[in-house]
């Protein structure tokens, strides 16, 4: 069995699901993108952009953000207005979708021999808590999926309150924890302050692992990463009793030295040695604009993490359908299972499903 530790479903983007308005969601959509990976076009020339159009260059808080009209536009653009000119980037592949049915994702799946998914939920695509319950209760089979809060509020009752209820009563088995959504109020906070220590006791009681997006919340961006992922591994050691998953793989682009050498810092490997954090393998999305199908690059980095982590301690997701940018879903999960011949049988059987088995209770089918 083959489970995909990081996928997505959701409902039409313009439908702002789950946000009070759709000028919030897209104001969390265009934090996201404020320090992309992919190339800022500006619209009617074709030219590559440089400079900042999205924030004032100072931060980016929710007060740093500029008024563009920010948007979706059509074949996985993001679009957005600065000074009479369109701007616009190809977050996603050409042919991504308004909205991606869990049906199709099953279809999917399916073609490339994956049994179950977990469904992450992200600010990106909504606030999607009730539809996530919906299509659990549909695909128990194949499908578990996590919760989404505010983060910069999770210290109030409301929010907390929230959560209790995906899991408790919507059945969500994980909580998917974007540490920018800490944006709301300009980073004044930080995850792991006092204040938020009720939440995470609801966290532990529920018994249910914390998917992590780590990602640089200011400059330098390489250094604000590293002091994010270290902590981090201060909140694991803090929290030894809360699995925790580093989703979307090391952001290496951030950590290449000048000859495009990948340097993984000593704080980085504490971080990812405590016991309670497993590192998710997701190389085609964060690296699939520097590298070719099927990611040598990337094997030599799994290679090292097996050596040094060991199998019971990675997961493998495709982050579909982001990773189409690079790569086919097949492809997303075949330059593991096809082309890390180093990794043994029972290596690929851990990384490929055991891990994600033992993390997230999909739900019975026979309680269903």
């Amino acid at each position: 069995m083959i489970i995909d530790a990081h996928a997505h479903a959701f409902p039409s983007l313009h439908d702002h699901v789950g946000y009070a308005s759709p000028e919030e969601h897209m104001r969390a959509a265009q934090v996201h993108v404020v320090a992309p990976s992919q190339p800022v076009i500006e619209t009617a020339t074709g030219r590559v952009v440089t400079e900042q159009t999205l924030s004032d260059g100072k931060g980016m808080g929710w007060s740093n953000m500029v008024e563009v009209n920010f948007r979706y536009g059509e074949f996985g653009r993001m679009e957005w207005t600065r000074d009479g000119k369109d701007h616009h980037l190809q977050m996603f592949a050409p042919n991504f979708p308004e909205s991606l049915a869990p049906e199709k994702m099953i279809a999917l799946m399916d073609y490339a021999g994956v049994e179950k998914a977990m469904l992450h939920n992200a600010h990106m695509y909504g606030m999607l808590n009730d539809y996530y319950g919906e299509v659990i209760r549909k695909y128990p089979h194949r499908f578990a999926a996590s919760a989404q809060i505010h983060e910069a509020d999770c210290d109030k009752p409301e929010q907390i309150g929230e959560l209790t209820r995906a899991v408790e009563v919507l059945g969500l088995t994980a909580l998917h924890f974007q540490i920018e959504g800490f944006f709301r109020y300009d980073f004044r906070d930080k995850f792991d302050d006092a204040k938020f220590d009720p939440f995470w006791e609801e966290v532990r009681r529920l018994g249910i692992p914390v998917l992590w997006n780590v990602r640089p919340l200011g400059a330098p961006r390489e250094r604000n990463y590293v002091e994010q992922v270290a902590r981090l591994g201060k909140w694991a050691r803090r929290w030894k009793d809360i699995p925790s998953v580093f989703t979307h793989g090391v952001h290496v682009g951030l950590l290449m030295d000048a000859g495009g050498r990948v340097v993984i810092p000593e704080e980085f490997w504490e971080t990812l040695e405590a016991d309670n954090i497993t590192l998710e393998l997701l190389f085609p999305v964060m690296q699939g604009n520097r590298w070719d199908y099927p990611f040598p690059e990337a094997q030599a980095l799994i290679r090292d993490f097996h050596k040094r982590l060991g199998a019971s301690k990675l997961l493998w997701g495709s982050d579909y359908p982001t990773s189409e940018r690079a790569a086919t879903y097949p492809q997303s999960l075949d330059y593991i299972r096809k082309h890390c011949d180093f990794l043994s049988p029972l290596d690929k059987d851990r990384i490929l499903c055991g891990t994600a088995a033992e993390l997230y209770k999909f739900p019975d089918p026979k309680g269903a």
